[in-house]
């Protein structure tokens, strides 16, 4: 799934997505707005390889993602 795939498909379920950070096997999509201090429920995880959306919590323990992610422009 490319970048542009995986935000339209991100916004479909959260318009105010703004930002994403960018995994080797994930694109993370938040707003950067939010400054609530929770567990980012709004946020949506799409895996690359199938499409699937994850909540960040099923991605980060049963994925494995690396520390540093990198900012994709949005």
């Amino acid at each position: 799934m490319t970048y542009e795939q995986a935000k339209e498909k991100a916004l479909k379920i959260n318009a105010k997505l703004n930002a994403c950070r960018e995994y080797k096997r994930a694109y993370h999509f938040y707003d950067k707005f939010d400054t609530t201090d929770r567990v980012p429920d709004n946020d949506v995880v799409i895996l690359k390889e199938s499409g699937k959306i994850v909540n960040l919590t099923t991605f980060i323990i049963d994925y494995h993602p690396e520390k540093i992610p990198q900012q994709r422009r949005f």
